[in-house]
């Protein structure tokens, strides 16, 4: 609090627009000691860290509405609520964030409790942010990682598929082929309706972010675990940095990651580097 009240004071002095992502407890101990006069706009954390994916479109869509004036953020993450898969992914969503609003007038301050945040992200925090602030004042983090060479330090490794889950291979196939694959299997599975429509435009568009060019050579393999679709893509082609996805396309040039829908459509999109390309794994939210 003793950091956070001085830097929305200060942003509102300067005419800043004011954006609070938090729990409503937090925003109430902040309005109670800031000025009467300082408009805030407060965002539910619950609502805005739904997934990694859905945070990215949530700050796309904050973040750049900014017109003539500057911004300043404060973001609390609920870390303590995370599932393990998300952990490592939540890192890379804030080491993008250093790249996609680079050219923005934004200022971002993460708060982390320290009692509540595993050690694990604490360690991380200070490779994905360039400065910190605690009681001995603000400081450059010395182990700061630029955000396409950040690879996350705990990430856990990728369990094997399944037995049962069988393998089926794209050869010679379009996007549209392996959309069409995920879509079939999750039919089998007992998938219906909208989710195993987005399954396939997941996969579609996973597909589209590692395979440069058509034809495509690919295997996936489908399964359900924990009320969940899972489906796991092997995609031959070069290796991509580990923040692909946390990028917008741009609306008119079409540059940035295709993988940024796959992102929204599923709770969590964990990658992992092969000596023949790289492996994607999709957790859909279906049952």
């Amino acid at each position: 609090m003793a950091t956070l009240v001085p830097f929305l004071a200060e942003g509102h002095a300067a005419g800043d627009r004011l954006l609070v992502v938090a729990t409503p407890t937090r925003f109430k101990l902040l309005r109670a000691e800031l000025s009467p006069a300082a408009v805030v706009e407060f965002v539910d954390s619950n609502n805005w860290y739904r997934s990694p994916g859905h945070a990215t479109a949530c700050a796309a869509k904050h973040f750049r509405l900014t017109g003539d004036s500057g911004l300043r953020v404060i973001g609390e993450p609920p870390w303590q609520q995370s599932a393990p898969d998300e952990l490592a992914e939540w890192s890379c969503y804030e080491a993008a964030c250093n790249l996609a609003f680079a050219n923005v007038p934004i200022q971002v301050v993460c708060p982390y409790r320290i009692s509540e945040t595993p050690a694990g992200v604490l360690a991380e925090a200070l490779r994905t942010h360039a400065e910190m602030t605690d009681v001995l004042g603000t400081r450059a983090c010395a182990g700061y990682v630029a955000p396409r060479q950040f690879v996350p330090d705990f990430e856990p490794l990728l369990a094997p598929p399944p037995p049962a889950s069988k393998a089926t291979v794209v050869r010679n196939g379009t996007f549209e082929d392996v959309a069409r694959l995920a879509t079939r299997r999750a039919l089998e599975l007992g998938v219906v309706g909208r989710s195993a429509r987005n399954f396939g435009l997941a996969a579609h568009e996973a597909a589209a972010q590692f395979f440069p060019d058509q034809p495509v050579e690919a295997q996936m393999k489908v399964w359900t675990a924990r009320r969940e679709l899972v489906g796991e893509l092997l995609c031959r082609g070069p290796r991509q940095p580990r923040i692909t996805g946390y990028l917008q396309p741009h609306p008119t040039d079409g540059t940035g990651d295709r993988l940024w829908l796959t992102r929204r459509l599923c709770r969590v999109v964990r990658l992992a580097s092969t000596p023949y390309g790289m492996r994607v794994r999709l957790h859909l939210p279906a049952l």
